[in-house]
């Protein structure tokens, strides 16, 4: 996904780079998705949950990767 983001943007990125830069987006989101995998225990609601913030959590990385490489491109013009 990071790699396709970076293409849309104009920037060639390798398997090593779009790994970091995942390492990196997704540190910010530990504690949260920490915090969600407790209350993902709840039966009943645990799948929900944890299927919900997955998709929040695939998102917010998506997000983070379009704001980088945007703000990449910007400073490179």
């Amino acid at each position: 996904m990071i790699i396709a983001i970076a293409n849309e943007h104009g920037a060639a990125i390798s398997k090593a780079t779009a790994a970091d830069l995942l390492l990196t987006f997704s540190a910010t989101l530990v504690g949260r998705g920490f915090s969600q995998w407790l209350v993902g225990w709840v039966l009943g609601w645990g799948n929900a949950i944890n299927a919900t913030t997955a998709a929040a959590l695939t998102e917010a990385v998506g997000w983070a990767a379009d704001a980088y490489f945007c703000d990449e491109t910007q400073a490179a013009a």
